[in-house]
């Protein structure tokens, strides 16, 4: 895979490593180690530092430096249950304006992730999860919708360690193939019950995995201590 920018390959690499829980919620991360690492100056690791930031994975404090963020259970099941409801809708109204190439390109997509599920590859497979979600949330004509969809997902990379699991995957990678069909037969109703139950299934699965209650207030808690 090839970078744009030096801040570019740290910002995915580091992204990449706290997804995948090689860094643990308020460890530290020094600019210094991390240069060393990656070998590259201080500048693009700083940039990459405020992207990290701006999605909620790290957090930065004035003469202190950057932590990893701690998992915010109430904060994710609310970005959770957003997009449970606002990316069907999305989806639905994408659907008139996704292009025959669009569909060979999701269509790839699938093959790819069909890949990663084979070689066991989940990050990678979260990785063009992200991009066939993106390329349909892309052809939806109302702005406001389409931004608000993707801010809530930028805002979800740390529960996305819910996608390092082969046995949802296979399920996901099935809803997928049904996406990319209801998109060729233009059926905009079948895609919104398809996509509401792929997040349906992801909302299930990250409280499970967390041990996640929800209280009669709809305050979300976790009890498992992860």
């Amino acid at each position: 895979m090839t970078f744009a920018t030096k801040a570019d390959y740290v910002y995915e690499e580091l992204k990449k490593d706290i997804i995948e829980g090689r860094y643990e919620g308020g460890e530290r991360l020094v600019v210094a180690v991390i240069s060393k690492k990656y070998g590259v100056s201080p500048i693009p690791i700083r940039e990459a530092f405020q992207r990290l930031a701006q999605d909620g994975l790290l957090e930065i404090e004035p003469h202190v430096g950057a932590r990893v963020a701690h998992m915010d259970y109430r904060h994710v099941w609310e970005l959770m249950l957003l997009r449970e409801q606002i990316e069907p809708l999305t989806a639905k109204l994408a659907v008139p304006a996704i292009t025959e190439k669009d569909i060979a390109r999701l269509e790839e997509y699938n093959r790819q992730m069909e890949e990663c599920l084979e070689a066991g590859e989940n990050a990678r497979y979260e990785k063009i999860n992200k991009q066939f979600h993106s390329l349909i949330y892309s052809r939806c004509p109302y702005r406001m919708i389409r931004e608000l969809t993707m801010d809530l997902w930028s805002q979800s990379a740390l529960s996305r360690t819910v996608l390092l699991d082969g046995k949802i995957n296979r399920a996901s990678s099935e809803d997928h193939r049904e996406m990319a069909e209801c998109i060729r037969n233009r059926d905009g109703e079948k895609i919104f019950a398809i996509v509401k139950r792929h997040k349906e299934r992801a909302f299930r699965r990250f409280m499970e995995k967390y041990g996640i209650e929800i209280e009669n207030s709809g305050k979300a808690d976790g009890k498992s201590g992860n």
